[in-house]
């Protein structure tokens, strides 16, 4: 037992606006101590952007949330991030969104991480994950990956395995189909 309940609290903005330009930051972090341990944080980022002598122009907002918790015997975090962005030069211009889920779970002897990242543009589409289990004999992994775009083509990749420690065997599977415009 940890005893008393604790509890911290931090939050920190910065900006900088200018005629034309705006950067803005934020972060706030919470701390909770009460036979476990729990952290929330929680950042913001801004930015609009206008350079006239470059012909240039870049807008993006990101968000990002944290969470941890630690107890006995169970350890877990997420990470969940979100944004979206448009810029333009005289050669090229994109403007999309791409979203990032992480997690991360520990109990005992069982373990399992896990990824999910996607990116929609004019330019680029990926989806992509990644899932991670492990038990006390088994191990498991498996990963997908989508990707799209007019440079590069098309491409799916997915791969799969199995451990089995006890029985030293393992399996693996996997496939690439590239397809080129």
């Amino acid at each position: 037992s940890l005893g008393n309940a604790s509890e911290g609290r931090s939050s920190i903005v910065a900006g900088l606006h200018t005629g034309k330009n705006t950067v803005e930051l934020s972060n706030s972090v919470l701390l909770k101590i009460n036979h476990q341990l729990t952290v929330d944080s929680n950042t913001k980022y801004f930015h609009k952007l206008n350079i006239p002598k470059l012909d240039f122009s870049s807008q993006a907002d990101l968000h990002n949330e944290i969470t941890a918790l630690v107890r006995d015997g169970h350890k877990a975090w997420t990470s969940s991030g979100r944004g979206s962005w448009k810029w333009a030069c005289p050669s090229f211009s994109d403007e999309g969104t791409h979203e990032l889920q992480v997690s991360f779970t520990e109990e005992g002897s069982n373990t399992s991480f896990g990824i999910s990242n996607k990116i929609h543009s004019k330019h680029l589409r990926v989806n992509q994950t990644l899932v991670y289990d492990s038990d006390f004999d088994v191990r498991k992994l498996e990963i997908q990956s989508h990707v799209e775009s007019q440079y590069v083509g098309h491409s799916v990749l997915s791969a799969k395995g199995t451990a089995l420690l006890g029985e030293r065997k393992v399996e693996m599977t996997g496939n690439h189909d590239p397809n080129t415009p």
